[in-house]
């Protein structure tokens, strides 16, 4: 299976989650469930959350 094929499936899975546990999860102040400790994607959610370009980061205009 491709890879980004298998991204898109992780990526569904994590969406299934309620939100709040994701963004615990993804700012590490909760420490996330066995299936997803050691996730490629949660891993790729920590770094954005890190920020570590001190991006100035919004939400778009609707």
């Amino acid at each position: 299976m491709r890879v980004a094929l298998l991204l898109a499936q992780w990526c569904l899975k994590i969406l299934n989650e309620p939100d709040w546990d994701i963004y615990y999860w993804s700012t590490e102040k909760r420490t996330p469930p066995p299936r997803w400790q050691n996730s490629r994607i949660l891993e790729k959610l920590r770094k954005h959350a890190k920020n570590e370009g001190k991006e100035v980061r919004r939400m778009p205009d609707l």
